[in-house]
């Protein structure tokens, strides 16, 4: 009754090398699952890589980091931590009601970095009309999408997870990634230990019928890690939709000036 097939799953754990730093030529998009100061869930923060191949964006989970017991201030540092270390991160998807509104909340507030010692812009929520309405007075960076899960938009997230999977368009570490598999440095070793929690959580995962949608569950306790990947498959999917409609946009700009030219020279 799985809804993902097992052997879909572990084909798609194939990545080479292990990449705890981005790639200046490679953009990059984060999802967040939030999750409650107490209690057994974990926010997991995930970066995923983005690769066009031919006609479509393939994606690679480069870094897995879950957080529990953390207070929505130390959420928000860790998320600030991660995207130093993928600079070029376009995105941040994000569930931004109920309990993702507390980080959504700490994000919009100007962070100093102990590092660099600097400070940095607030990150806000594109989709929100107030926060994008004083974007000039507050000087924010409208990184955030949030997402407003719905039954529909949970019903698209459960199949982007499934065509990503049996396409093998999306790529996780496995047990062959690495040079030497047996010298991995410590965070290396944790992200293959995040990467085996989530795949057993997307494994777990059933379905039920609730009206014209389906329902993702699990038996077991925890779908943190499996959110937090439909949330990033869902901003997969979006990206793609962005560059097909730039793609149009300029052809037709190139259409149009080339029937002026035409209509010039005639």
């Amino acid at each position: 009754g799985a809804w993902i097939s097992y052997d879909d799953l572990m084909g798609c754990c194939n990545l080479e090398n292990y990449e705890t730093l981005g790639y200046e030529n490679f953009h990059y998009i984060m999802s967040v699952d939030v999750a409650r100061q107490e209690g057994q869930d974990n926010t997991i923060i995930m970066i995923l890589k983005l690769v066009w191949v031919n006609d479509h964006y393939e994606a690679e989970v480069v870094y897995i980091k879950s957080l529990n017991g953390c207070k929505f201030e130390d959420q928000a540092k860790k998320v600030r931590e991660i995207l130093s270390k993928y600079p070029t991160t376009q995105t941040i998807f994000m569930d931004t009601q109920t309990i993702g509104l507390a980080l959504k909340d700490e994000l919009a507030k100007p962070y100093f970095d102990e590092i660099n010692q600097c400070w940095c812009n607030p990150l806000i929520d594109m989709n929100d009309e107030v926060a994008m309405k004083n974007i000039a007075e507050t000087n924010g960076v409208p990184i955030i999408y949030g997402i407003k899960p719905t039954a529909e938009i949970n019903h698209k997230m459960g199949y982007s997870v499934k065509k990503y999977t049996q396409k093998h368009w999306i790529h996780f570490y496995g047990n062959e990634t690495g040079d030497n598999k047996e010298d991995l440095t410590m965070e290396e070793k944790l992200l293959l230990r995040e990467t085996q929690y989530m795949c057993s959580e997307v494994m777990s995962m059933k379905t039920k019928i609730n009206g014209q949608w389906i329902k993702f569950y699990t038996d077991d306790v925890l779908k943190d890690r499996w959110s937090c990947l439909c949330y990033g498959l869902f901003g997969v999917d979006i990206k793609y939709e962005e560059k097909i409609a730039r793609e149009k946009k300029s052809s037709s700009k190139v259409a149009i000036k080339r029937r002026f030219n035409n209509d010039r020279e005639n």
